[in-house]
């Protein structure tokens, strides 16, 4: 949304003179033509304006009016509002690639909708955020450090699997997140996706901690539906029990809150998805520009410009 800010309202008053400057347009107009006619060399006449005894052009009523418009809007201190990607902020996802991902409640499975998601998130920031990809199990893995290249995020992204070390561990991957964010001075941030089941590693409040103080907000993605699913699917083993595995939602609201963050409950791909495109729209911001130079600038070259023509093609008689 684009909008206009005066920093001196008042001189905007200034503009309704602008019907009484055409009219001195046209009195001044009528006037040249009167004494025109009185000139009695027309070969003269038709050397100097060209066949014109009179020039009524518009264009040098019209240049005036922008001329005087520009000057008005100039000394109202005119600052343009709009809005605009944000460029203070960088970006750690984290993403669990734990063998709880593999539950089918998305579709193929967890992982598989995250890593699409994730995807469709690096669509929605500038290409000025750094971004870096955490995996993490069992341990965290760096997958790929702080970078604007968000192209190697994305072919990091597709190369995600599930990892065969057991466990998730929440804790880890949060301080292996602000670990890469302390290379920035802008605002850092976490995306944690994750179905909330962390089970080992660093204890997750320590690891909030450590966020807390060096200034990182964390999002939190709960994957996952409150029924859970399948670790299995439909398929049916002999020698094989099929693990039923729910969203783990409050330690995900805990993090987010003493961050500062948000928490988003993702039930489908859809609200995945938008819970991704609502953490990029935090980087939208109201963006000021003064134009008061600007339009100074084009004025005293408008101004040229009909000095110009008034000497040359658009001169009158005297």
């Amino acid at each position: 949304m684009v909008s206009f800010v005066f920093a001196r309202p008042s001189f905007l008053w200034f503009l309704i003179a602008i019907p009484l400057l055409i009219l001195i347009h046209f009195l001044t107009l009528r006037s040249v033509s009167r004494r025109a006619v009185k000139f009695a060399n027309f070969e003269a006449i038709s050397r100097v304006t060209g066949n014109q005894v009179l020039s009524n052009n518009f264009g040098l009523l019209v240049i005036r009016l922008i001329i005087f418009s520009l000057i008005i809007f100039a000394v109202a201190g005119t600052t343009l509002w709009y809005q605009g990607e944000g460029t203070e902020f960088d970006f750690a996802l984290a993403l669990d690639s734990s063998n709880s991902m593999l539950v089918q409640d998305f579709f193929p499975n967890r992982l598989e909708a995250a890593k699409a998601a994730a995807k469709n998130f690096l669509d929605f920031v500038s290409s000025n955020n750094q971004v870096a990809l955490i995996s993490f199990t069992g341990i965290p893995t760096v997958e790929q450090e702080l970078t604007t290249d968000h192209e190697a995020i994305r072919q990091k992204i597709d190369l995600l699997d599930i990892k065969p070390v057991g466990g998730t561990d929440l804790g880890g991957a949060i301080i292996s997140s602000v670990n890469q964010l302390l290379q920035t001075e802008k605002q850092r941030v976490i995306i944690l996706l994750t179905d909330g089941q962390g089970n080992i590693g660093p204890e997750t409040e320590n690891a909030i901690a450590y966020a807390a103080e060096n200034g990182v907000i964390i999002n939190t993605i709960g994957v996952g539906t409150s029924v859970g699913g399948s670790l299995f699917g439909n398929a049916t083993r002999s020698n094989a029990t099929a693990a039923i595995l729910r969203l783990n939602e409050e330690t995900l609201v805990d993090i987010a809150q003493k961050t500062e963050g948000n928490f988003y409950k993702a039930i489908d791909q859809k609200t995945l998805n938008e819970a991704y495109v609502q953490i990029a729209s935090l980087t939208i911001t109201r963006v000021s520009r003064n134009l008061t130079l600007h339009f100074l600038v084009i004025a005293i070259i408008l101004l040229m410009i009909e000095w110009s023509l008034i000497n040359t093609k658009y001169r009158t008689l005297p």
